[in-house]
């Protein structure tokens, strides 16, 4: 099922070292649904300050945790991409 996005983590991890991502949509997504990232971060059993470091790019995703965001937020597979793993420009 991620078998694509795995391989994307995978290249990207060895080609440049540390790659930026857009979690802009993420964020809106968040709000849209849990209407702040509090909520959000309560539900994924975080703290607020582990889902603030991850939505700015300071501490990494783990596949397991980018799976139940998924499942939480009701995004579609094909459009797991466009939440995760857009790069700054």
């Amino acid at each position: 099922m991620f078998n694509d996005i795995e391989q994307t983590i995978i290249i990207e991890s060895r080609s440049n070292g540390y790659m930026r991502y857009d979690y802009g949509k993420l964020k809106g997504r968040i709000v849209e649904v849990y209407g702040n990232q509090k909520v959000f971060a309560e539900a994924m059993d975080w703290s607020e300050r582990t889902c603030s470091l991850k939505l700015s790019n300071k501490v990494f995703w783990k596949q397991p945790e980018i799976t139940k965001a998924v499942e939480l937020l009701n995004i579609e597979h094909d459009a797991i991409q466009d939440y995760f793993f857009r790069h700054l420009a």
